[in-house]
């Protein structure tokens, strides 16, 4: 995370490490500390992507572990009609919280 921090505008770094995130979360402690840390890089990631697919990643992940299942479907559906190019997208669209 030091590293990212030092270079806030490497989104595509930021976007790997919410999927890595979201894919160790169900063996995290999913305590406040776990929750804070995806939150900080979500923060990061949609400060330097605002729109792109990027920090849509971090959003994305975010929402998933918040279990907000419906809205998360709903951002991925967007971006992927935005951007039809994002695989990471299309592997999310198939998940089966959704």
């Amino acid at each position: 995370m030091l590293l990212i921090e030092r270079n806030q505008q490497h989104t595509g770094a930021m976007a790997l490490l919410c999927l890595a995130y979201r894919e160790l979360w169900p063996y995290s402690s999913q305590d406040a500390r776990d929750l804070s840390a995806v939150s900080y890089l979500t923060q990061l990631a949609t400060k330097a992507d605002p729109v792109g697919p990027d920090g849509s990643t971090c959003r994305i992940t975010q929402l998933i572990i918040n279990g907000r299942f419906e809205m998360a479907h709903s951002m991925v559906k967007t971006v992927l009609a935005e951007h039809p190019e994002s695989a990471v997208f299309y592997e999310t669209e198939k998940r089966p919280a959704f």
